[in-house]
């Protein structure tokens, strides 16, 4: 199987509607490599721990703490060859133990095509990229419906907004134009000095 690649769609686990990746992967790449590809399809900084499970068995990257109580295999060491050629067509990875997020990752097919440029390639994708430090998708999700139901916010939440899509609103949660400029100020206070 040298030189061929991997068709793999990577599902957000817990959210509502469906959120994934389809990418072209080459066969050759380590977990490791998979890893810093998620990374990059859903908008994460790489800030917080991970792991992959594969048969029932942990992978996970260089142990960063020193511990030698982590029975962690080394995700540098495998190829995808190995597993989907070997073990299994579906395995899962968890990135940030505290907020939980959870995809589960399919070989859909072999393909004797291989990337242009790189080692991968996104065909297809569905769903807003995550957020860093939001409660997982769980927190995504109620990102979404705060944003879709801004005129009903509390200040609060529109400040998360800001905090989430600094793109898309200001510091204080008002919605930016195309060049950065609030386009809807928090109301001021309307009473009249005498």
């Amino acid at each position: 199987m040298a030189g061929k690649s991997f068709v793999l769609k990577i599902t957000m686990k817990h959210f509502r509607p469906p959120n994934w990746r389809k990418i072209l992967v080459r066969d050759s790449i380590t977990l490791h490599d998979l890893h810093h590809i998620i990374q990059a399809l859903y908008g994460f900084d790489d800030e917080h721990l991970h792991a992959f499970n594969v048969a029932g068995v942990r992978f996970s990257g260089p142990n960063i703490w020193g511990s030698e109580d982590l029975e962690d295999e080394d995700e540098t060491k495998i190829t995808l060859r190995k597993i989907f050629g070997v073990f299994c067509t579906k395995i899962i990875y968890t990135y940030d133990f505290g907020d939980d997020w959870i995809f589960d990752i399919v070989c859909q097919k072999v393909s004797d095509e291989v990337p242009a440029v790189g080692n991968h390639s996104l065909l297809k994708c569905k769903g807003p990229d995550a957020v860093e430090d939001c409660g997982g998708p769980w927190g995504l999700m109620e990102l979404y419906d705060i944003k879709e139901h801004y005129d009903e916010a509390t200040e609060e939440q529109k400040e998360w907004l800001g905090w989430a899509f600094p793109d898309e609103f200001d510091a204080e949660g008002n919605r930016l134009d195309e060049n950065g400029n609030p386009i809807l100020t928090k109301k001021k206070n309307t009473k009249q000095k005498k």
